[in-house]
C-alpha cells in the first residue's frame, strides 16, 4: 500500500506531477491545497549500482471528481479509507504523510533522513517572524 507518487515532467513542476500522478493512478481530478511536508529518504541502491536519495513533497489534495479506480498498471487497488481503519500495510512514512494532510492548516513539516515518525511528531513547526 502506498499513496500517489510520481515526478514532475520536463517543464512542470511539483503541483502539475501531484496532479498527474493522482490522475493516472486513481483516475481521480484533484487539486494541491498546500504543501503539507517535505521529506527526504534513501540511499536507494538499483541493480546497476547506481545510488540515489530522494526528496519528496507532500500536498494536502481535494478530490474534484472522478470515481476512484485503479488506472494503470501501478497499482492494484484504490479506495477511500477512514483514518481510523487504515490497511495495515500502509508503510510508516506513509502514516506521517497522511497525518500532516490531516491536520488542515498547519505550517508544512520537514523530516531528516533516518527521523522516525514518532520522533517527526514530536518536533515542533518552525517559526518564522
Amino acid at each position: 500500500m502506498d499513496g500517489d507518487l510520481g515526478d514532475p515532467r520536463a517543464g512542470g513542476g511539483p503541483r502539475d506531477g501531484a496532479v498527474r500522478e493522482v490522475q493516472e493512478e486513481t483516475a481521480l481530478t484533484a487539486c494541491p491545497v498546500r504543501v503539507a511536508g517535505v521529506f527526504a529518504h534513501g540511499p536507494v541502491v538499483y541493480g546497476n549500482g547506481d545510488r540515489c536519495r530522494y526528496l519528496d513533497t507532500v500536498f494536502e489534495m481535494e478530490a474534484l471528481g472522478g470515481e476512484p479506480r485503479v488506472n494503470d498498471d501501478e497499482s492494484v487497488d484504490v479506495g477511500w479509507f477512514p483514518v481510523t481503519a487504515l490497511p495495515e500495510s500502509l508503510a510508516e512514512d506513509q502514516r506521517m504523510v497522511i497525518g500532516w494532510a490531516l491536520d488542515a492548516g498547519a505550517p508544512a513539516q520537514f523530516t531528516e533522513p533516518g527521523t522516525s515518525r514518532t520522533e517527526a511528531a514530536g518536533q515542533p513547526a518552525a517559526q518564522h517572524d
